[in-house]
C-alpha cells in the first residue's frame, strides 16, 4: 500500500464521521471531499511522496499529518 492510499483512506474515514454536504444544482445533497495534497511524517515534518510504499518510509507507531498544502 502506498502513501497515496493512506491519504485517501484518512479522508474517506474522516468524511464518514464528519460528513459535509453541499447542494447540487438539481437540489440533491452531495457529499464533498477535500483531496489530499500532502502527507507529512509528524516526527520531523518530512513530506512523503504519494508513490512511496508505507512500510518503506514509516516505522511502527509513526504518526502522519494529512491535509491540503495550507493545512500541513
Amino acid at each position: 500500500m502506498t502513501i497515496q492510499w493512506l491519504g485517501d483512506e484518512v479522508v474517506r474515514r474522516h468524511s464518514k464521521h464528519n460528513q459535509s454536504f453541499d447542494k447540487a444544482s438539481n437540489g440533491d445533497t452531495i457529499l464533498t471531499r477535500s483531496p489530499v495534497q500532502m502527507v507529512r511524517r509528524a516526527r520531523g515534518g518530512v513530506i512523503l511522496d504519494p508513490d512511496d510504499i508505507i512500510r518503506d518510509v514509516l516505522d511502527d507507531n509513526d504518526f502522519v499529518v494529512v491535509g491540503k498544502n495550507s493545512d500541513c
